[in-house]
Parts: structure tokens; sequence; C-alpha cells
């Protein structure tokens, strides 16, 4: 036997990570939403060049949103002093928005650092 339905105009509606793809409903009124996973590959925003800083031989690496007494800052010694070049890059990441995706900071004696080895801490 051949279920007869009518066709709704397709709507493409952005759930979490879920797309709509298409939608039926049956001529007894039952309903059917096929959804499919939609994950997007996050799109690179232009950087944001910051402003020169000024640092010692001894410095705190944190983020700013956070309280000094917290698990996730560190402390970087025999820091080369001076005049630090810094900047931030951004990323659009999938369900999530605009996000800055790293800080940058480079000493002035030294060209901008255009390649990065990816670290895992232990």
């Amino acid at each position: 036997m051949v279920k007869s339905y009518v066709k709704q105009p397709v709507t493409s509606i952005l759930l979490k990570s879920k797309l709509m793809i298409w939608n039926l409903t049956f001529k007894n009124g039952s309903t059917i939403h096929e959804y499919d996973d939609y994950t997007r590959a996050n799109i690179a925003l232009p950087s944001e060049n910051g402003r020169d800083i000024e640092l010692g031989d001894k410095v705190m690496v944190s983020d700013p949103c956070y309280d000094l007494d917290i698990w996730c800052q560190g402390v970087l010694e025999n820091v080369k002093p001076g005049t630090w070049h810094t900047k931030a890059e951004n990323l659009n990441v999938n369900c999530w928005g605009n996000r800055c995706s790293a800080l940058i900071a480079w000493h002035e004696d030294v060209e901008e650092p255009n390649d990065f080895e990816k670290q895992i801490s232990a």
C-alpha cells in the first residue's frame, strides 16, 4: 500500500547543530521531520593588531576573565625583557559565533610568527 502525503515547502531552520531539510505531512495528519547533522568548518575572520606591551623577565599568562588563583594560568620565567608586539586571531566557530582563537605576542627583535606548532599540555 502506498501512503499518500502532502509535501510542504522545504524549510531550512538551524536548530542547535541540526538542519531541518524536509517536512512531510500525511493526509491522516501525522508529520515527519527529517533532520541531518550539520557542521561546518570554522570561518577565519580578520586578525586584529593590538598595542605594543613592555614585559619583564617574568610574565604571568592567563585569561583576563579569571581571578589570579585559577588553575589555568602560568608563569613564564627567563622571558626576554622589552617591547612585545601583540595580535589577536579570530574565528567564527560553528554554532558559537565569533570568538578569539589566539593571542599572539612576539618580541620586537624577531619577525612576526606565521606558523605555530600544536602543543598539548600534560
